[in-house]
């Protein structure tokens, strides 16, 4: 579970996507479904997962910004993962560049290595 919980909702614009060429906006939108935001100024969230067995885990991040606030040339956007997964207990910090639109996609998936069961 998210913390904090989804505070507002978003609708994902639909595009045309021709063989050749660029995407074309249709002016529709799907069906808004609750997000977490993340402003620039508070971007930090947590993630609850729960006791996890020993194992390979991934944490997918599905994200979109507002077709208002898009830019041609991306502004550099870093996601930052810390989970305690060492061998001790101790926590790993990792860090990924990712790329955006203003559609839902899976903007980054961060892996690690579950040594023990722990929460």
């Amino acid at each position: 579970m998210a913390q904090p919980a989804p505070s507002e909702t978003y609708a994902s614009p639909v595009y045309k996507q021709p063989d050749n060429g660029n995407a074309e906006n249709t002016g529709k939108k799907l069906p808004p479904v609750p997000v977490v935001p993340l402003p620039p100024e508070a971007p930090v969230f947590q993630l609850d997962l729960g006791e996890l067995d020993v194992g390979i885990y991934a944490v997918r991040v599905v994200g979109a910004i507002e077709t208002a606030k898009l830019r041609r040339f991306r502004e550099p956007l870093y996601l930052r993962f810390k989970v305690n997964d060492g061998p001790n207990g101790e926590s790993g910090s990792y860090r990924i560049r990712c790329g955006y639109v203003d559609e839902f996609y899976s903007v980054a998936e961060f892996y690690f290595h579950a040594l023990a069961k722990r929460h």
